[in-house]
């Protein structure tokens, strides 16, 4: 695995997390989260978190994986 598609991996986990939690505290789905996940709002997000800009494919990913076994995982 290249180390550029690793860290963006990683940082899409990470935020994976931390859109969970929105979505879990403030009712929002994940259509309305992909919706704003924009390169411009990834890159801002990275800043922030201080880490690579987001795999957004692998984010999604994880996000609809997630939402469709919702059931199984709580």
């Amino acid at each position: 695995m290249a180390k550029s598609n690793h860290k963006g991996k990683s940082a899409a986990r990470l935020l994976g997390v931390q859109i969970l939690f929105e979505m879990e505290i403030n009712g929002k789905n994940t259509k309305t989260i992909v919706k704003r996940l924009t390169e411009d709002y990834l890159k801002e997000i990275s800043q922030l978190n201080k880490n690579e800009i987001s795999d957004k494919d692998y984010l999604i990913k994880i996000l609809n994986g997630v939402s469709l076994n919702q059931n199984k995982i709580d």
